[in-house]
């Protein structure tokens, strides 16, 4: 559990910064409607922010379930062939996907993701 603490800490850090880089290398300007690209960079900053809160928790969750999903290839010598019966052989539910998302699981390739609901 400390692992994937770390690991939500790492991957949400690297997320700010990138996003807090992306905003500092726009050139202030005026637009059309006399906003400067601060005013626009904050609601965009904003949108990114939100994303990359949304996709850090996403790689919280996937991330360790992918590494058992290589356990289980490892001891098995193939990919479980449901998500369920990757549930069974690690003893425990999966945890719950991010909110408004299900995960969608590959079989054939052993990849796992977390996609927005339908």
């Amino acid at each position: 559990m400390r692992n994937h603490r770390w690991i939500l800490l790492v991957v949400a850090t690297l997320v700010v910064f990138l996003a807090i880089s992306a905003g500092c290398s726009r050139q202030d300007s005026a637009d059309g409607n006399g906003r400067d690209s601060a005013q626009q960079g904050s609601e965009g900053y904003m949108d990114v922010m939100t994303r990359s809160h949304r996709n850090a928790r996403k790689m919280a969750n996937i991330t360790p379930l992918q590494q058992e999903i290589k356990q289980f290839q490892a001891l098995k010598g193939r990919y479980p062939r449901s998500l369920q019966e990757l549930e069974k052989w690690r003893g425990s539910e999966l945890p719950e996907p991010p909110r408004d998302m299900t995960y969608s699981y590959n079989p054939e390739t052993g990849q796992i993701q977390a996609v927005p609901k339908e």
